[in-house]
């Protein structure tokens, strides 16, 4: 009960998000075998330094599946911030909500729903609707390999502080655009060792008209190893390539990592 009860008030801190495209095959999930009600995950980091001005960088990451009956709920959250005195560097974040039905089946429904923003790359908000079909491919005890595509309703707003000076239209009012698409993911888990873990994911993203235009593809790795039952030290990479962005920015970003996570 006491760990539900901290993860709740994590989970009630504000959220940031890594770039357009949410991990969320990275976040802790309940096997459609385990007898376990509910798994989580937090992990934190906080500097204050003084230079010039004060440093400030503060980085809060939490995730949360529950079964429910045949179902599973999936909560995460994610948030970074970085200041220079009264400058902010980085700030971003994410919200986000999955239900899977039927989880023991080999094909599962799934429904979703995220909100996010990243300022440095210039997006302001994205907020997102969808749901998918789900395939079982692969699970035994020390792998898993799901596949699962579907549709979904986006909403982005985008503005030009990220863009080159080079690449400068006339025009720089913010851009909002409203689109259905195409949404196809794959996941892989392997345990290596006994505790030593790997997980990746594949994701891509299109609209629908004009077919395959506009199109996000991304995926992350991810090796982790276990210290004991509850700690978890991981080595992350995550790189996105996104085709025609909305505003122009460069369309590669990717993001190295180290965390140390608390799980339960």
């Amino acid at each position: 009960m006491f760990r539900l009860i901290v993860f709740s008030l994590l989970m009630c801190l504000p959220v940031i998000t890594r770039a357009q495209i949410i991990y969320s095959e990275s976040f802790v999930l309940t096997p459609p075998d385990s007898t376990q009600p509910y798994r989580g995950s937090v992990s934190g980091s906080f500097m204050s330094q003084k230079q010039k001005d004060i440093f400030f960088q503060l980085n809060q990451r939490a995730d949360f599946a529950m079964r429910i009956k045949h179902a599973s709920l999936i909560l995460a959250n994610n948030f970074d911030i970085i200041r220079n005195g009264n400058q902010t560097v980085l700030s971003g974040g994410f919200a986000y909500a999955k239900l899977r039905r039927f989880v023991e089946r080999n094909i599962m429904p799934e429904y979703f729903a995220q909100y996010q923003w990243f300022d440095i790359r210039g997006l302001d908000q994205r907020m997102v609707l969808g749901s998918n079909m789900r395939f079982k491919i692969l699970h035994t005890k020390t792998d898993a390999f799901y596949l699962a595509t579907g549709t979904m309703l986006e909403y982005e707003k985008w503005n030009y502080n990220a863009v080159p000076e080079h690449r400068l239209p006339v025009t720089t009012s913010p851009k909002e655009i409203l689109a259905p698409k195409w949404n196809i993911y794959a996941s892989f888990d392997h345990d290596l060792t006994k505790n030593i873990l790997l997980d990746a994911g594949f994701y891509y993203q299109t609209r629908m008209l004009p077919a395959f235009e506009y199109t996000r593809i991304a995926n992350h790795l991810r090796i982790g190893w276990k210290v004991n039952k509850h700690i978890m030290l991981s080595g992350v990479i995550r790189i996105i390539y996104e085709y025609k962005p909305i505003v122009p920015v460069d369309p590669w970003w990717y993001r190295v990592s180290n965390e140390l996570t608390y799980r339960f």
